[in-house]
């Protein structure tokens, strides 16, 4: 038995030696030739890098902005209602330039900010610059179809619009009845302005024919308002000026030169705005206080009810000729403008002055 397992023994040991021997590797071979290199992958920065260069210059438009009306302001607060995001919610007024329509207003309105604008990380290159409306503009108060000079203000226009009333016909005999007090084109009727005449939705009152200014003709928002400037004006805070009218207003000049060739420096052009604003102030008041003295408004511009006392309702309308409704509607059209009317300067006095002489 013993001598069995030595044999046995010695069989898996010799076993075990051959085996070895069976895959022992012989020498290296030569060397191969490398294969061809594949192409390199595109470099994930590529597309990033076109806007978020080594500068500050995004960091400069946002610190900008921040002093903007529209980042200062508290109008986005009301973007929780799917009549106002449109205009009062960033959310809201992406939805609305990309479908015609805000299907339901967002629960936490944002305030306007770069993606309002701009088609942010949408095709990750310098495309995503490109203003997010720069097409024509369909009015709501009048319907018509209306393109600014320079396409890229149509985007600010989307917004900056009458809402609309009920057709005013000065040729009409019969009455018009205003049932609100806030009647008129709400806060932001800009771009009607500057459309002017024959698209403004404005009641272009008696027989003279209506003109526009070359403001209306030959600029728009972004020339004056995006004009380059220091921090607090220009650029992306959108404001032509700073400071309060009188020793410590100054007007942007930078986007006026093109035009206004002598104005050479803020201050030439501060004096001049000044001038013409406070003519035209002068007319408005005119006006406003002859609707006042009517008992069609009250001091505060706002819509009296034919008992001449309180505001208008639907209970307390005013009831008036289209002529009449159409001169309160102008007075409310201009002033509500804010630009006293520098942004289309003979289209506004026409509409004032044709507005006081049907109230003579």
């Amino acid at each position: 038995m013993k001598e069995l397992k030595k044999l046995m023994y010695l069989f898996i040991v010799v076993l075990a030696a051959l085996t070895m021997s069976c895959t022992k590797e012989g020498p290296a071979g030569a060397d191969g030739e490398d294969g061809e290199n594949g192409m390199d992958g595109s470099n994930g920065t590529a597309g990033c890098v076109q806007c978020h260069v080594n500068n500050e210059n995004l960091v400069l438009k946002g610190a900008m902005w921040e002093h903007s009306g529209h980042a200062e302001g508290t109008s986005w607060a009301r973007g929780t209602s799917s009549s106002c995001a449109q205009c009062h919610s960033s959310q809201g007024f992406q939805e609305y330039v990309l479908t015609g329509a805000v299907e339901s207003a967002p629960t936490m309105p944002l305030p306007a900010n770069c993606y309002t604008c701009h088609q942010i990380h949408e095709t990750y290159t310098s495309e995503d610059w490109t203003l997010r409306n720069h097409t024509g503009v369909d009015f709501i108060q009048g319907g018509l179809n209306y393109e600014a000079n320079n396409a890229n203000a149509n985007t600010c226009i989307t917004c900056h619009q009458s809402r609309p009333v009920d057709t005013i016909d000065p040729s009409s005999s019969d009455l018009y009845t205003i049932t609100s007090y806030r009647f008129g084109p709400h806060h932001g009727p800009q771009g009607n302005m500057i459309a002017g005449a024959g698209m403004s939705g404005a009641v272009e009152l008696g027989s003279n024919t209506y003109v526009n200014s070359t403001h209306a003709t030959s600029s728009d928002c972004i020339t004056c308002h995006m004009a380059k400037g220091d921090f607090e004006i220009g650029g992306h805070t959108n404001h032509v000026s700073t400071g309060e009218w009188g020793d410590d207003k100054v007007v942007n000049s930078a986007g006026c030169v093109a035009c206004h060739e002598d104005m050479t420096s803020d201050a030439l052009m501060t004096d001049y705005v000044e001038s013409a604003r406070n003519s035209n102030m002068v007319l408005l008041e005119e006006l406003h206080d002859k609707l006042f003295e009517l008992k069609y408004i009250d001091a505060s511009g706002y819509v009296l009810g034919n008992d001449g006392v309180n505001r208008a309702s639907s209970s307390n309308p005013l009831t008036v000729s289209h002529e009449i409704a159409g001169a309160i509607y102008n007075y409310k059209f201009v002033e509500e403008d804010l630009s006293m009317m520098i942004h289309n300067p003979k289209y506004a006095r026409m509409l004032v002055n044709e507005s006081l002489a049907v109230l003579q």
